[in-house]
């Protein structure tokens, strides 16, 4: 009898204990909490989960976020990243941060690591319309974020303006100028126009070709005195008198060494000659010519600059022209000019000027006018002689000078 009850007495425990078993695990489990969203609005992480929302200070203006396993790292421009650790997810915990030697701007994972987008700033001057200038923001190459050792930030030393004196070389780039000059001959009715052209390209290496007309003039209605006779007989000349135009011409092309305070170019080309006396034969009135030309200073700041020409005629070499100019910058926009020369080619000039920067500062896109007020000079003095009898011989002669006024135009691209 007490067996049975024993029996009956392990039954009914065992069966309290499967039915309390069943219903605790019928019980279902809490739901899994979801993960907390963030999101940066400027000084302030915000952490949104179901039905509450806090907000952490960063210390710094947040530009971007990533997050990599339990770290969240937040690009803050000039104040570098910060991390933090979110082994909390709901409480964020500041860990460390790094500065760049920039402006953090973005993040992003690449092979397992986390990389910074570092935005460097230059600082240069104005020039509106100038064309070429490099961008504001350069982006620099990335880093990765676990090999970067923090670095203080430094200002950079503010740039130095250029030198008047002595700017820079400019490479690479093409040159055209134009320069022209009217005048009112004295002692006749004369007038006249003198003046040059050019175009040059300037390499990035140091060198130069440069191509030119310099000068071309034409100035009239001239007087032209022409005599002729017998050299052998006594009062046997005689003399009459014309108009007309008188012009002189020269074009060359030139290549030559170009740095930043040296210019030596040597060049062949062609031109007019209007002062030859032949005794055996008659004038050459043009001519094949060397010229070299020369510049010492910078091109755009204090420099003198001079060029030549030799001419081949009657068998011989002589010279075609010599002109010289003097440039003394008084600004970074302004300089003066001093020009003058000539020769057996037919002219001559002497002048003052002042060239003004109106847009650039040398390179390409920039535009330079330029004014001139001085003397120019056209002339013509041919002598032709008979060797043969009667040994007769005939000069032409005209001479075209006055007060000039002139300006010139130059542009880089």
């Amino acid at each position: 009898m007490r067996g049975t009850v024993g029996v009956l007495v392990c039954l009914a425990a065992t069966a309290a204990g499967a039915h309390a078993f069943a219903q605790a695990s019928a019980t279902p489990s809490p739901p899994a909490q979801p993960e907390p969203e963030y999101a940066l609005q400027d000084h302030t992480l915000r952490i949104t989960r179901v039905g509450s929302s806090t907000a952490v200070d960063i210390g710094c203006g947040g530009r971007a976020m990533l997050q990599a396993g339990n770290k969240l790292f937040v690009a803050c421009g000039a104040d570098g990243v910060v991390e933090f650790d979110l082994s909390d997810p709901a409480v964020p915990r500041r860990d460390g941060a790094m500065l760049v030697d920039g402006s953090a701007t973005g993040l992003f994972l690449h092979d397992g690591f986390v990389w910074v987008e570092v935005a460097h700033l230059d600082a240069r001057p104005v020039h509106i319309g100038a064309a070429g200038e490099a961008p504001l923001q350069a982006m620099t190459p990335l880093v990765p974020y676990r090999e970067r050792v923090a670095e203080p930030l430094s200002e950079a030393p503010p740039k130095e303006p250029e030198s008047v004196v002595a700017p820079p070389r400019r490479g690479g780039l093409w040159e055209l100028s134009l320069t022209s000059s009217a005048f009112v001959a004295f002692g006749s009715l004369g007038v006249g126009v003198l003046g040059s052209a050019s175009v040059a390209y300037r390499f990035e290496a140091p060198f130069v070709l440069r191509a030119e007309v310099a000068p071309f003039g034409i100035g009239g209605p001239s007087t032209t005195t022409s005599c002729c006779g017998n050299t052998q007989t006594p009062g046997g000349f005689g003399q009459s008198t014309t108009s007309g135009a008188v012009s002189v011409f020269a074009a060359h092309v030139l290549v030559g060494l170009d740095t930043q305070f040296v210019e030596i170019a040597l060049g062949v080309g062609g031109a007019s000659v209007n002062e030859n006396t032949n005794s055996a034969g008659t004038a050459q009135t043009g001519s094949v010519t060397i010229v070299e030309s020369a510049r010492i200073g910078a091109r755009d700041g204090l420099a003198l600059n001079f060029e030549s020409s030799a001419i081949a005629i009657n068998n011989q070499f002589n010279l075609g022209y010599f002109v010289t100019s003097v440039q003394i910058p008084v600004s970074a926009k302004a300089m003066l000019i001093a020009r003058g020369g000539g020769g057996n080619v037919g002219f001559g000039y002497g002048d003052l000027g002042v060239r003004v920067l109106v847009r650039g500062n040398g390179g390409k896109g920039t535009l330079a006018l330029t004014g001139y007020a001085g003397v120019d000079l056209i002339q013509e003095n041919l002598c032709s002689t008979n060797p043969d009898p009667p040994f007769s011989n005939a000069c032409n002669t005209a001479t075209l000078v006055g007060p000039s006024l002139g300006g010139g135009v130059e542009w880089r691209l």
